[in-house]
Formats: structure tokens, C-alpha cells, sequence
């Protein structure tokens, strides 16, 4: 038995934030049996979707109900991210600021965590920070990280320190400069470092990656996973 199915952490009421995102408008069916099965493990924990045609402003509206609530941590989870059933459990008992589960990119098979070093350079980043199989770990000698947040899991306190607005995508703003044109999760990414944040990656976690649904002349197709 693992130890979080031991010492599970206790007087946490989570939140579940979704945004929805034009290139992802809508939920599956399998997100949303995933959603509720967590949602069932932690009785009275809420949901709140949010629909913006900037994906920075959907995100930025949940924390903002987040902070309104008297939840203890904010599971923010991408449209197009299934967990299995253990996962809110798992990430609820690392017991850090900012847990980061992982998933693998579409068209890939391999799991990875969607870090990097910051180059500085928009439109590239450095190759992705490598975590060894079985490995948990803080990855505290890399300044800055940059991390997605397909599944990412935040205490109140990190949004209580940082300064609003927590999301802002500032790629295309060619008034920012260069250290600061990032993309909304990465925006967030490097508020918490710089704020002494420091996300824990955890090999055990994993997450499901949704790739395609579609239907082909004469054939339904199922779910594609990568």
C-alpha cells in the first residue's frame, strides 16, 4: 500500500478548474467521468468551467473564484486531460505548494512534464528538465522552471502571494520584454519561482493526454490516446 492511501491529507478541500478553450471547446465524456470520480473521493469539492476566448482570462476567472471559496487547493486540469482515480489523491498527499503531474505531448508516447529552462528567447525553450524513472523530486538548483499546467495542483497560499494577474499570455505583446513574453502557463510558471515556489515533479503521477476524436466516412472512431 502507498503511503498516501496511509496518510491522506487531511482538512484539504480541493477545487476543480477547467478552462475551456476554442481549440478545445467542450469536455468528453471521459474527462467528465474522471472529474466526478475525484469529485466523489472528496465530497463537496466544486467545479468551476470556465469559457473565454483567451484561454489566459478562463484561467485567470477560476482562481479568482478559487480565492473566493474556502477550498485549500485549486486542481487546475486542462479539457483534455483524464485522470485515473487515484490522481487528486496522490497529488493532495506530496503536500507542496505546486504539484505537477505528467502527461505526454500529442503525437508522442513517452510521458514527460512539460518543463524547461527559460531561454529567454520567445518561441523556443530549452530542452525539457529530465526526471529519472521512480525520482521525486524538487527541482530546486533551475532558475527560472517553466511548467505546463495540463494538471497542476495549488495551495491557496501561492495565489495569496503572488500579485494579479496570475495568467497572461504576452507572446504576441511587443511591449513586453523578452524574459516576460511566455506564454499564460508559463506567465504562472515564473510568478512562483519568483515568488520561491518551487513545483514538485512526481514520476507516479500520470495523467492521460486526449488526442483526437473524429469520425471517418463510414467508421466511428474511438479515443486516441498518446
Amino acid at each position: 500500500m502507498l503511503a498516501w492511501e496511509l496518510e491522506p491529507n487531511r482538512g484539504a478541500k480541493p477545487m476543480i478548474g477547467v478552462p475551456l478553450h476554442p481549440s478545445f471547446p467542450y469536455l468528453h465524456i471521459a474527462v467528465i467521468s474522471s472529474i466526478l470520480h475525484a469529485m466523489k473521493q472528496f465530497p463537496g469539492t466544486p467545479l468551476t468551467i470556465s469559457r473565454q476566448f483567451e484561454i489566459s482570462q478562463a484561467r485567470e476567472e477560476i482562481a479568482l473564484a478559487f480565492l473566493k471559496s474556502d477550498c485549500t487547493h485549486l486542481l487546475m486540469l486542462d479539457s483534455d486531460i483524464v485522470m485515473p482515480p487515484d490522481t487528486l489523491s496522490k497529488m493532495l498527499a506530496v503536500d507542496a505548494p505546486v504539484v505537477v503531474a505528467k502527461y505526454a505531448e500529442k503525437g508522442k508516447m513517452e510521458a514527460s512534464y512539460h518543463c524547461y529552462h527559460h531561454s529567454q528567447v520567445p518561441f523556443r525553450r530549452d530542452e525539457k528538465v529530465e526526471v529519472r524513472l521512480g525520482e521525486r523530486r524538487e527541482l530546486k538548483d533551475i532558475d527560472p522552471m517553466l511548467f505546463g499546467l495540463g494538471c497542476v495542483l495549488v495551495k491557496r497560499e501561492v495565489f495569496e502571494k503572488l500579485e494579479e494577474p496570475y495568467f497572461k499570455f504576452t507572446i504576441t505583446n511587443e511591449d513586453e520584454d523578452d524574459y516576460w513574453k511566455i506564454s499564460e502557463d508559463f506567465w504562472f510558471a515564473l510568478k512562483c519561482h519568483h515568488a520561491g515556489f518551487r513545483p514538485v515533479f512526481c514520476d507516479d503521477i500520470e495523467v492521460l493526454h486526449l488526442a483526437t476524436v473524429g469520425i471517418k466516412p463510414g467508421k466511428l472512431e474511438g479515443i486516441e490516446w498518446v
